[in-house]
């Protein structure tokens, strides 16, 4: 049998980048290439469309036979498919020019629609029609994006304009597939440079973010419009998936919060209706709950006001937890950075204000009740207190050491829960 790797492993070798998995087609039956690797184990895998899914140590490797194509019904799936016993069949199906290479060790590197010239301009090139290939697949309207921020290419004009075109045929992809699509784009180094240049397409998939597009913030200290903002803090902040995409949509109810104080605009409220768009924005798209949630927290968060203080780091840390607090604040630092250079002098504020995070935690600052130097059965044992008096008590005296008028001492937090006790029944007699 011929069998050949084929794909993006044969690209990324192409470019000298260290291929992250492997494809192989094969003028092979599925049958036949069960009978070969027979001895290993076969993961049932699309074998109606000739893949046979084999898995070599701990990798999955797809083994498909040479085919044709029927047509799209549902513009993902062929509604059959033909084998082949030639190669360039198999290749000319295939949705870019960078991604029809193939290789085995006999023949080299095969090219048959000038994948490697288009490497070297760095081009991003459909095979064949690129209105026929979006049709086939729309998701590949977002592959073409995601694989031009990720590679650093451009889509070759013909493709873009096609893309472009077809990218409201995106709505009619299963939200899983374009979340996967859009979170490989969203993690590329200059994610926010390619969100600029193809927003249509990002429209496509977030329409709440075509308001931002061409909206001025008529604020000094503002050098972008509102899309232009979230770009640069995408660009700006950590490639970690949770931060980008709460840069991608930190400010996404910024027009409709919009209001002109004199000569100079505001957003009041934009933080919580920014939270509130985003969440239905990550349900509409299934992600998961935990990580919605996380982006719907940050968001919220984002740009109220804190002070470099023992105090202030307290409340934070209480209020998001020590993992979500340094998240805002690298988020705070993106942001900063994505504003006029005017504004930059608040990433000294910034750092001292990690700074006293950091050492809060180093000394071990109560910041939750599981800190606090009393529970539940203390207060009940010492002060005759019971049931939800107990945990409002807790509570107090949690506020207490975090506002810093009291240790986080035993005895003194005693005392303190006696004297408030006190000062409840002194009013309630008044």
């Amino acid at each position: 049998f011929k069998a050949y790797v084929v794909g993006g492993a044969v690209r990324d070798s192409v470019m000298k980048r260290r291929p992250q998995d492997y494809d192989v087609c094969t003028n092979a039956r599925p049958e036949e290439t069960k009978r070969v690797f027979s001895d290993y184990k076969i993961i049932p895998k699309g074998e109606k469309f000739g893949t046979v899914c084999v898995l070599v140590g701990r990798s999955q490797v797809e083994i498909t036979t040479f085919r044709r194509d029927g047509s799209y019904g549902d513009g993902r799936h062929p509604t059959g498919v033909e084998f082949s016993s030639e190669l360039k069949t198999d290749l000319e199906r295939r949705d870019f020019t960078v991604n029809a290479l193939a290789y085995n060790e006999k023949e080299g590197v095969i090219d048959l629609f000038s994948g490697k010239k288009d490497i070297e301009k760095k081009l991003i090139r459909a095979v064949g029609d690129p209105r026929e290939r979006f049709f086939e697949d729309a998701l590949r309207i977002m592959r073409a994006l995601r694989l031009s921020a990720a590679l650093g290419f451009e889509m070759e004009e013909e493709t873009k304009r096609a893309a472009i075109e077809l990218a409201p045929s995106l709505q009619n992809i299963s939200a899983e597939r374009v979340r996967e699509e859009l979170m490989k784009f969203i993690v590329a180094e200059r994610a926010g440079d390619y969100l600029l240049k193809y927003k249509e397409i990002i429209f496509a998939v977030i329409p709440e973010l075509r308001e931002c597009d061409g909206f001025l913030q008529h604020n000094p200290f503002h050098c972008f419009d509102v899309l232009g903002h979230i770009a640069a803090t995408v660009n700006y902040i950590d490639r970690k998936p949770v931060l980008r995409v709460t840069a991608l949509l930190h400010d996404v109810a910024k027009p409709a919060c919009f209001t002109m104080d004199g000569e100079r605009g505001r957003f009041f409220g934009h933080m919580p209706a920014s939270a509130e768009v985003a969440r239905g924005v990550l349900k509409r798209l299934k992600f998961p709950t935990k990580f919605a949630e996380t982006v719907r927290l940050l968001i919220e968060y984002h740009d109220r006001p804190y002070s470099p203080n023992p105090v202030d780091a307290r409340r934070w840390l209480h209020s998001l937890g020590a993992e979500n607090t340094y998240l805002i604040i690298r988020h705070k630092t993106a942001d900063c950075l994505a504003h006029d250079k005017s504004y930059r002098r608040h990433l000294i504020t910034i750092r001292e204000f990690k700074k006293e995070v950091d050492l809060a935690l180093k000394r071990g600052d109560c910041y939750c009740l599981s800190r606090l130097a009393v529970n539940g059965r203390d207060i009940n044992a010492s002060l005759g207190v019971s049931g939800g008096q107990t945990g409002e008590m807790l509570e107090y005296l949690l506020g207490e050491v975090i506002e810093g008028r009291a240790e986080n001492e035993r005895e003194t937090l005693l005392i303190k829960a006696r004297e408030h006790i006190r000062e409840l029944k002194t009013e309630k007699r008044g």
